[in-house]
């Protein structure tokens, strides 16, 4: 009698609740490696941090899609403006670089070379706004509706806040219920090789533990799937 382990995080979770709705359908379960109770709370508490876990990870990626919205919105104007700054400077590239565009100085074209990323992209609106604030009604970018600009700067800044808070905290209870995870499989591992060592134990008694149960090994061989890293998987974007 080989019992197989599951090796998908998503799988392991269902054994492990297998286990718990087992022992609380019986009063006395048939094993004695491990403690019910402790087992129960172990369990109970893991199913809240992967909730929280679950919940925080969706509203970071919620945050960071609209977020990526109203960069998208912004860019159109960040676009026009750049392309005024260029010819109202010609020339002058410096005058450019002082409302936050990087130009590649020394080169006949001015160019700009900016980078995309959200973080960097938030430091130039930020950079443009103020310049355009400093200069007050001598502002180059005067003829242009600054107000809504500030208010779409607003906006991003907000739901980009948002994210890193949600993905931070989508760490931290990665981190917390993986190490919960780690602890139940420990005591499942123990409860299955207490229930196949037991003489009076048939494969349909040790399934309704939740566990998979095979005549040997060689039948267990098959590929179940890689292990699901969520941790890993958290959004790693800017």
């Amino acid at each position: 009698m080989y019992i197989q382990e599951p090796t998908t995080k998503h799988n392991k979770i269902l054994m492990l609740r297998a286990i718990g709705s087992a022992i609380s359908g019986t009063e006395n379960p048939l094993f004695d490696v491990v403690q019910p109770e402790i087992f129960q709370t172990k369990l109970a508490l893991f199913e809240i941090k992967h909730e929280a876990f679950t919940l925080a990870k969706a509203s970071s990626q919620k945050e960071r899609q609209k977020r990526d919205v109203f960069i998208e919105d912004i860019e159109q104007s960040v676009i026009k403006i750049a392309q005024y700054l260029k010819v109202k400077f010609s020339g002058n590239e410096k005058a450019i670089v002082d409302w936050g565009f990087p130009v590649l100085l020394g080169k006949r074209s001015g160019k700009i070379a900016r980078k995309y990323d959200a973080e960097n992209c938030i430091l130039l609106y930020n950079q443009i706004l103020d310049k355009h604030s400093a200069d007050g009604e001598s502002s180059a970018l005067s003829q242009y509706n600054m107000i809504a600009f500030e208010e779409k700067l607003s906006s991003i800044i907000l739901a980009h806040n948002t994210y890193k808070q949600d993905r931070t905290l989508a760490r931290i209870y990665a981190k917390q219920h993986q190490a919960l995870l780690k602890e139940l499989m420990t005591m499942a591992r123990k409860i299955a090789r207490n229930l196949r060592m037991r003489e009076d134990m048939e494969p349909k008694d040790i399934e309704a533990y939740g566990f998979v149960v095979h005549e040997n090994y060689a039948a267990a061989n098959e590929d179940e799937g890689s292990e699901n890293d969520e941790q890993e998987d958290i959004d790693q974007a800017s």
